[in-house]
């Protein structure tokens, strides 16, 4: 049997129950229990796909893995741009005249 907080559950319905109009308490009461339930089942949900996924990859962090999955290092890279080069624009002001 599932553990449940019963004292946020209860602040959780009497926040709906101010927060609405014209509700009963007791739709308020199940409109909180339906929530909680809710956010168990997820949080089972997430718990499932943590271990599935430390079972796949291990303590790899996914976040540092893509980290460098988009960039480039190519020589285009590195080298510079001619036409900013204080050189070339010298060279080519020479070689126009």
């Amino acid at each position: 049997m599932k553990r449940y907080d019963l004292s946020r559950i209860m602040t959780r319905a009497h926040y709906i129950f101010g927060h609405t109009f014209n509700t009963t308490f007791s739709y308020c009461l199940t409109k909180a229990w339906t929530e909680a339930k809710e956010e168990a089942r997820i949080s089972e949900e997430n718990a499932r796909r943590a271990a599935e996924y430390k079972a796949k990859y291990g303590n790899r962090d996914y976040r540092n893995y893509r980290s460098y999955y988009s960039s480039r290092m190519g020589r285009n890279d590195w080298r510079c741009d001619y036409r900013n080069d204080a050189k070339a624009t010298v060279i080519r002001s020479f070689n126009a005249r």
